[in-house]
């Protein structure tokens, strides 16, 4: 958490989590994982209560797999923007 999005919460009155910093990334496609890092998915399940939604082994693995390509999709696109010389 940034002093600036410390200042943006007290000044917007909510909490420091609900304060999301967004910059400047290669790709839209880093957006979501942004989010994810700054504490969105976790900060949502909780205020859904999400936690109480009963999901399958297999629709789990299902989630984590997609995760997993996202990142590989979003690497792909810095790749190829470095040798392409594109951006």
């Amino acid at each position: 958490m940034t002093a600036t999005m410390q200042k943006v919460s007290m000044f917007c009155h909510v909490t420091p989590q609900q304060v999301m910093g967004v910059h400047n990334v290669s790709s839209t496609y880093h957006v979501p994982l942004l989010m994810k890092d700054q504490g969105l998915i976790d900060f949502l399940a909780k205020k859904l209560d999400l936690g109480s939604v009963k999901i399958t082994k297999e629709l789990k693995q299902s989630g984590d797999n997609l995760s997993m390509r996202w990142k590989a999709l979003t690497s792909g696109c810095v790749q190829f923007k470095i040798e392409h010389g594109a951006g």
